[in-house]
């Protein structure tokens, strides 16, 4: 599991649990919720492309949450999601309106697009696209 991530007094972080029916789609309760608030949990999902989850790996209990990061920026919450085939690119997405956990696409990052030239570990998106090929063991 990555570390949580707290923005607007919500503790946020990828889980990768079989909640209730094994038979529901993990991604509905991808991200767990502690609302520091009314000290209630709760989950909800991670966002969909074009209306489908993009999560659909050969074991999703598994590799679930080794695709995917929350992370804070700019007193934000934000998602990132590797592509399964092959991690040949990733979708950062930031969630725009957490009350009705409404989140939008900001970019679309693809492997090939980007030269050895251009990575540097200064480079924010460098940083985070290599801490989602190499999971830390």
């Amino acid at each position: 599991m990555y570390d949580p991530v707290v923005v607007d007094m919500y503790l946020h972080w990828m889980v990768d649990l079989p909640l209730g029916d094994s038979r529901i789609n993990p991604c509905i309760n991808a991200v767990m919720i502690f609302d520091f608030n009314s000290e209630e949990i709760y989950t909800m999902p991670h966002p969909k492309v074009d209306g489908h989850w993009r999560c659909q790996v050969t074991n999703l209990f598994d590799n679930h949450e080794k695709m995917m990061i929350l992370f804070e920026m700019d007193k934000k919450l934000w998602f990132a999601h590797i592509s399964q085939q092959g991690g040949t690119g990733m979708d950062i997405w930031e969630l725009h309106d957490h009350e009705n956990w409404s989140w939008v696409r900001r970019y679309n990052i693809c492997k090939s697009q980007i030269s050895k030239r251009t990575l540097t570990h200064d480079d924010m998106d460098t940083r985070l696209y290599t801490s989602l090929l190499i999971p830390e063991v």
